[in-house]
């Protein structure tokens, strides 16, 4: 198995809810500048992927899963990566006003070195 997977098996990872504009920066370079993000979310998205690799999605089996149907394929319109309206703080930039969450799991950079 990869480095990766291991770690997903023992549990060394961050099962993380990020905000839609987090989600889109990391996966498409697509940063906002609108007075909406601030210093303070660009610094502490900056920092956090600093230090963690964002993989979108979460684990759908094994001890470590929390998806709703963990065990079962997803069907073709399953939303279980995904809140659509949600207050949890953003595990990339810390925001939480209301929208859209979306599961992500976290690993550390250090712990991918081989």
């Amino acid at each position: 198995m990869s480095t990766f997977g291991d770690l997903l098996d023992a549990g060394q990872f961050v099962d993380a809810a990020v905000c839609t504009t987090c989600l889109h920066g990391t996966l498409y370079d697509q940063w906002p500048a609108d007075g909406e993000w601030t210093s303070a979310r660009a610094e502490r998205a900056r920092a956090t992927l600093e230090s963690y690799q964002l993989t979108p999605g979460h684990l759908h089996a094994g001890a470590f899963s929390n998806c709703s149907h963990a065990g079962s394929p997803c069907p073709d319109d399953c939303a279980c990566e995904r809140s659509e309206f949600s207050h949890a703080t953003c595990a990339v930039c810390g925001n939480t006003e209301p929208g859209d969450r979306h599961d992500a799991i976290l690993v550390a950079h250090a712990d991918l070195r081989p």
